[in-house]
């Protein structure tokens, strides 16, 4: 996908990431968080986002909720052809329990696919 920003909340932590990264910059900045998780003590929201903005503002957004465990939440957003623009299909899931290869990989799909692959993607995840 083209155009894609990132944004991360973390309200303990300031990161160094680039405001448009590749996909490159995009895994090292998933890496270099300080994931807490959040069923410890101490563990507040974080979250790191993608953002793909020419693509019908497709999103990825990436949280932890215990150690080495990721949950990712992507939508695609398409308009429909022949139908203008208020006629889209949206399609989002909820990918749960991803070990950090899985997240890494699925960060990668959201960078490297064309939109009509990542919603291709996304349909062959069970909801």
């Amino acid at each position: 996908m083209k155009g894609i920003v990132s944004a991360y909340y973390d309200i303990e932590q300031e990161y160094d990431i680039p405001f448009q990264p590749n996909v490159s910059e995009a895994i090292k900045a998933f890496r270099s968080f300080t994931w807490r998780g959040m069923v410890e003590q101490d563990g507040g929201e974080q979250i790191l986002m993608f953002n793909a903005v020419e693509d019908n503002n497709s999103t990825m957004a990436i949280s932890c909720f215990d150690k080495e465990s990721w949950a990712i939440t992507i939508s695609a957003v398409s308009r429909r052809r022949f139908f203008g623009p208020l006629f889209k299909k949206r399609i989002m899931r909820i990918l749960m329990d991803l070990e950090q290869l899985e997240a890494e990989r699925w960060i990668t799909y959201f960078f490297e696919d064309t939109l009509e692959q990542l919603t291709y993607r996304l349909e062959g995840v069970p909801e």
